[in-house]
């Protein structure tokens, strides 16, 4: 395509995957992306919901076992927000993205958007290491 003919400079292959507006079979891959989104996001939040009200009502005497309870309430609501704004959000917009064109958007807007959305897809793991590391009260003990 012309449009694209001053990547070729840069880079030695490229990938596209469909015309603009069109993104060819890979329709079929975001659909399922955001069905399985769509299905398994409720789910998760059903278990979580209920793990966290299970968690509160339990009757606790003792004050270790209650720091204990707090550590794995706040300790599993950080890993369900890392893991919606480091992995699901990200393949979201991406799935959204490559059916539904932006090329309403001004060009800077959409680099950055395109760039920090792919920046957050890529640091999921250590923003995950980061929530495990925080969550340990042990750690800063070990020397």
């Amino acid at each position: 395509r012309d449009e694209l003919s001053w990547i070729h400079e840069y880079a030695t292959s490229v990938m596209v995957y469909g015309d603009i507006g069109n993104c060819g079979t890979y329709k079929y891959e975001a659909f399922v992306i955001i069905f399985s989104i769509a299905f398994c996001a409720p789910i998760r939040a059903f278990f979580i919901v209920s793990t966290i009200q299970f968690l509160k009502n339990q009757a606790l005497v003792a004050s270790k076992t209650m720091r204990l309870k707090r550590l794995i309430i706040s300790s599993l609501v950080k890993q369900n927000v890392c893991v919606s704004i480091f992995y699901i959000y990200p393949l979201l917009f991406n799935a959204i993205a490559s059916h539904f064109q932006l090329s309403f958007l001004p060009n800077y807007l959409l680099v950055a958007t395109r760039s920090g959305i792919a920046f957050l897809y890529m640091v999921n793991s250590l923003a995950q290491f980061i929530v495990v590391i925080t969550s340990n009260r042990q750690f800063p003990n070990v020397r």
